[in-house]
């Protein structure tokens, strides 16, 4: 069956006996025509169910009234709670939202990029794992519009909004270790993004407080995902002694932990405490419900769309760095250990 063909301005002109000119200025308010005339104009929309094509109105005025949103995985909660935060704020404001999940693939981002290289999107939010890419630096560095969010680009000079996450760190470690935790594993993401180095940071600024040292063989770096939290997991499970607690830097990568604990018969946190970074909306309904640090998702969405309308709209905003806090959050996946143990060399015993 043929598709019903889509009245044009040209076809509302004919059916009102007026010039496509005419026609558009009066339906976009630059114009008043007599009542006759209008009249017919407005019977020929109606009739012919025309929709004026805004978006290309707008090109005409020099912007889109859409924003573009560049997220690594709009499968992970944290970025799919991001998203939603964004269009609430953007929808508000009287713009759409591009969504482009980027699947982590540095070439779908820079294919995004160019989008608003081309004038088609007013503004871009984004989020990268690829923080030291000069391609994707000289991109960014050469438009006005962007707002970085969660994550650095190195030779970058917009505006970015981050967490607290060296706190973060700090927070959740010095919790396990007033839990008496003393082998303590970390399985952190990309080792060149700033909040795994961040987090890092704070993890051993802990560890040092308590006169510690991280221990190599519990220590890795890698993706964001659950898969490579059970695989680092159950790497650690094969060493011995086993850790008493693991700091998971992502909620995601402690799913993964809490689905090798399974496998290996490891039961947390009776035998393995865990602790994970973000506070995912799945984190209080987990068995058991996940300790965490809570980093808003919500919130750095909202506050970088606020930051990107004001700069499209003009307003003076001087490249800024705004760190929102985050705050431990106790469930049932850490438990304190008896106090015994010691300290040999500067490490867990």
């Amino acid at each position: 069956m043929p598709r019903p063909k889509t009245a044009t301005i040209r076809d509302v002109a004919l059916a009102a006996e007026l010039s496509p000119t005419s026609v558009s200025r009066y339906l976009n308010g630059d114009i008043v025509l007599p009542k006759a005339s209008a009249s017919r104009i407005e019977r020929a929309v109606r009739e012919l169910n025309y929709q004026p094509n805004r978006l290309a109105r707008n090109l005409s005025l020099g912007h889109s009234k859409m924003i573009g949103l560049v997220i690594p995985d709009i499968s992970n909660p944290f970025f799919a709670t991001l998203a939603c935060a964004v269009e609430e704020v953007a929808f508000a404001g009287g713009y759409s939202v591009l969504l482009c999940n980027t699947q982590n693939d540095r070439d779908r981002e820079l294919s995004y990029l160019h989008l608003l290289s081309g004038h088609q999107l007013d503004g871009i939010l984004f989020l990268t794992s690829h923080a030291k890419d000069p391609t994707l630096a000289g991109i960014l560095q050469g438009n006005r519009n962007v707002v970085l969010i969660d994550e650095d680009v190195e030779g970058v000079s917009a505006p970015r909004i981050f967490c607290e996450n060296r706190a973060g760190g700090y927070l959740a470690t010095r919790h396990l270790l007033d839990c008496g935790h003393r082998r303590i594993a970390f399985i952190g993401g990309p080792d060149n993004l700033l909040s795994t180095q961040e987090r890092y940071t704070g993890f051993r600024n802990a560890l040092k407080e308590a006169g510690l040292k991280p221990i190599r063989e519990l220590v890795r770096f890698g993706p964001y995902t659950s898969d490579f939290g059970r695989e680092s997991a159950l790497r650690f499970f094969k060493i011995q002694p086993l850790p008493t607690a693991i700091f998971a830097s992502s909620d995601y990568v402690a799913l993964g932990v809490l689905n090798a604990a399974h496998v290996a018969g490891i039961q947390i946190p009776s035998a393995l405490s865990l602790i994970g970074f973000d506070d995912m909306p799945l984190a209080a309904l987990l068995q058991p419900p996940l300790t965490t640090i809570r980093q808003s998702a919500g919130k750095l969405g909202a506050e970088g769309a606020k930051l990107l309308l004001r700069l499209i709209q003009g307003k003076n905003v001087k490249p800024i760095e705004i760190r929102l806090p985050v705050k431990l959050i106790r469930r049932g996946s850490v438990q304190a250990l008896p106090s015994k143990g010691g300290v040999k060399n500067g490490h867990y015993e």
